[in-house]
């Protein structure tokens, strides 16, 4: 038998790490493999008009339609608690407002990250023309994709991905904080932008293809929401209007992210066409008007939820109740309960200003319900974090030492060895670009490059089978409160997970949850698994294998804790043969 022990590996260290505490970094940096999700913010802009106050609103029919036709809830909100509404408007208020803030219809087939290969089809003359005379060009592009298109919403997904196919962030005018030239034919062009110019892009070509939208300000929680957003609308997205109502867009996210001052191309599908109160956990309308909910979400409310992703709507996650806040406090053990359908793995942790937190959380899973637990060590204030799981046929990002260090040599072996072909090599080395001042290797995403992506799987698979990518869903804060001083420093509140672990889709620890055993005592441990048919601790070189219970199905043993050990590892293997560090507990008195 082969022993390899797996802790958790510095670029998946890198990984988690990456969002934590963003809101007090300065350089608020992004990461992909965690996060590809809480993107760019942008320049404050000068605040609009506020809104009228429903006092000085006019409640006649005229104006009820109108707030009808612009989907304004808010205004239909105040109307319907006005003092003796008409009826008949009254009913046409209230069914109006349902229609918007009630459930939309499955989109679920615009929201595969996968891009419209049309994107890549645009003839040459098209092309060329666009780039360099959009006004004059822009009508034959918008006419080309939008050609038999099934529908308003398959229109907007393609306008939607070429731009993001094409339109990098302009990360160097967002961080020198001068912004001009944002109309769609200077931002395409030049084929950059800020989201006002992303916004400006989607607005154009619907308006082509005789779409209506339009380009909303407000304020989000991208990269250093820390719990308060500022004086000023922060981003721009988009409204569509199709089938009589609203949906919201936001082409700035779903184009990539920024690491520090590196825009990353990553495409997705996150922040396209979700409702009005799916959005409203990280864009809130600078007018109230242009929420498309009711009763209408206060800045005071929109800041005290909690930071969610549109992944995390994405993947069919939802909140089992409406508890959790961004900031928090515990006497104990905090739990916050989600509720999923889906066949991937959710898992979390704890981190404070210089990291992880090791063995300060822990998932329990029963049916289609998961309880993520925390807990807090001292009186600081803790950054949460959930985070998604996927297999992923290759890595996006890569360490420099790693990629430098344990990548190039390996390709260079299998080269040596015929199991890649030298075209193989050269994709793996050309699919990966520098940035010495992140210390990291960005994969250039391109779903288009099968080819070179078949290259990429190929030699992932050979060096670092069972890659899997991380996406953060969901942020809060949580400290102790007054009357509790935490588990405490040095200490291990739950089992310390190990990379294995975490990438078990279906193994679940069922016993013990403590993170320190008690020396000297027998401790009954069980695990419920389908990846996993042999489970055992190593402790002075003996190993110590476990049982399968026959009624439970569970894998158990009863150990005697050692007296002179600091820890016990349990190990694991799939076939047998080659064993990896699963959990690790602190062993004390």
């Amino acid at each position: 038998m082969t022993l390899k022990k797996l802790i958790l590996s510095s670029i998946a260290i890198a990984i988690l790490f990456a969002n934590a505490f963003a809101a007090k970094s300065k350089s608020a940096k992004q990461k992909s493999s965690v996060s590809e999700q809480s993107k760019i913010t942008k320049i404050p802009m000068p605040a609009r008009s506020s809104e009228k106050k429903a006092e000085s609103m006019i409640f006649d029919e005229a104006h009820v339609n109108a707030a009808i036709e612009d989907g304004n809830c808010a205004f239909l909100y105040a109307f319907a608690q006005s003092e003796n509404p008409d009826s008949v408007l009254l009913a046409k208020a209230n069914g109006a407002m349902k229609f918007y803030t009630g459930k939309s219809a499955s989109l679920s087939q615009f929201h595969t990250d996968k891009m419209d290969g049309k994107v890549r089809r645009v003839p040459p003359e098209i092309t060329e023309g666009v780039f360099t005379n959009p006004k004059e060009f822009l009508p034959q592009l918008v006419a080309f994709l939008a050609n038999g298109a099934q529908s308003d919403f398959a229109k907007v997904k393609i306008f939607h991905d070429w731009i993001c196919d094409n339109i990098a962030y302009d990360s160097e005018m967002y961080l020198s904080g001068r912004i001009y030239a944002q109309d769609y034919a200077s931002v395409i062009k030049k084929r950059k932008a800020v989201c006002a110019g992303y916004a400006a892009c989607i607005n154009a070509m619907c308006s082509l293809a005789g779409i209506k939208s339009k380009t909303i300000s407000g304020f989000s929680k991208g990269a250093g929401f820390s719990g308060k957003t500022g004086q000023y609308p922060d981003h721009d997205w988009n409204a569509v209007k199709i089938n009589g109502r609203w949906y919201l867009l936001d082409a700035t996210w779903d184009a990539g992210y920024l690491d520090y001052k590196t825009f990353v191309k990553r495409y997705s599908t996150q922040y396209l066409f979700w409702d009005a109160r799916t959005f409203l956990y990280s864009h809130l309308a600078q007018k109230d008007s242009e929420q498309f909910f009711a009763p209408p979400l206060s800045k005071e409310q929109f800041e005290k939820e909690p930071k969610i992703e549109g992944k995390f709507f994405q993947k069919g996650l939802s909140l089992a109740d409406n508890k959790l806040h961004f900031s928090n406090e515990t006497s104990a053990e905090f739990e916050v309960r989600i509720k999923t359908n889906g066949n991937f793995f959710v898992t979390n942790e704890l981190f404070d200003k210089q990291g992880f937190v090791q063995g300060a959380a822990w998932t329990k899973r029963k049916g289609g319900e998961i309880t993520l637990c925390y807990d807090v060590p001292d009186g600081a204030e803790y950054q949460g974090g959930i985070y998604v799981q996927e297999n992923s046929p290759f890595p996006f990002v890569i360490l420099i030492p790693e990629f430098e260090g344990k990548w190039i040599p390996a390709v260079e072996k299998l080269l040596a060895e015929k199991k890649i072909t030298q075209k193989e090599k050269e994709y793996f080395e050309n699919a990966y670009f520098k940035v010495e001042e992140n210390h990291r290797y960005y994969l250039a995403d391109d779903q288009f490059a099968t080819t070179r992506n078949a290259a990429l799987a190929k030699i992932a698979k050979l060096v670092e089978p069972d890659i899997m990518h991380t996406d953060s869903v969901l942020t809060f804060n949580v400290k102790a409160a007054a009357d509790y001083s935490g588990f405490g420093q040095g200490h291990l509140k739950y089992p310390s997970r190990h990379i294995t672990y975490n990438n078990a889709t279906n193994t679940e620890l069922i016993a013990p949850l403590a993170g320190k055993l008690k020396s000297g005592t027998k401790q009954k441990f069980e695990i419920r698994s389908g990846n996993f048919t042999k489970f055992a601790f190593i402790i002075k070189g003996e190993w110590h294998f476990f049982e399968k219970n026959a009624d439970s199905g569970n894998f158990e043993i009863e150990l005697e804790i050692p007296n002179d050990e600091e820890r016990v590892q349990l190990f694991a293997s799939s076939n047998g043969k080659n064993y990896n560090s699963l959990l690790e507990w602190n062993v004390g008195e």
